[in-house]
């Protein structure tokens, strides 16, 4: 790991679990991919393509909002959707193979690397 990664791990508040190990390290990876030019499953392009697909099972105007942060996708369901509940979401994601978070009040994160430690 690099010692970036390291300090990361160094600051946060618990003591770092395996998943949060893997997070970061795979954001070093995605970092050092992207420098070499390699096409990553954490770009944008890759990531609203899944994005695309999970939205197709919802309807076209359903999205409110999405924020990229050049690793992963937040996005928010429009408040009318509310009958699309987080358990639909969720399943519907896995059933296409992508990784969602439920983060509360119809948000989502979206992450790549999808099955990656299962």
């Amino acid at each position: 790991m690099s010692p970036a990664s390291i300090a990361a791990l160094n600051n946060a508040k618990t003591t770092p679990s395996v998943t949060s190990v893997l997070h970061v390290f795979t954001k070093q990876v995605t970092l050092d991919q992207r420098q070499r030019g390699v096409p990553m499953d954490a770009d944008f392009l890759s990531m609203a393509a899944k994005l695309q697909q999970l939205k197709v099972s919802f309807g076209p105007e359903v999205l409110q909002k999405i924020e990229y942060d050049g690793y992963a996708i937040t996005f928010e369901f429009k408040s009318s959707a509310g009958s699309i509940t987080s358990s639909e979401v969720l399943a519907r994601a896995r059933s296409l193979g992508i990784a969602v978070k439920f983060l509360g009040a119809n948000r989502y994160l979206l992450e790549p690397y999808a099955g990656l430690g299962s």
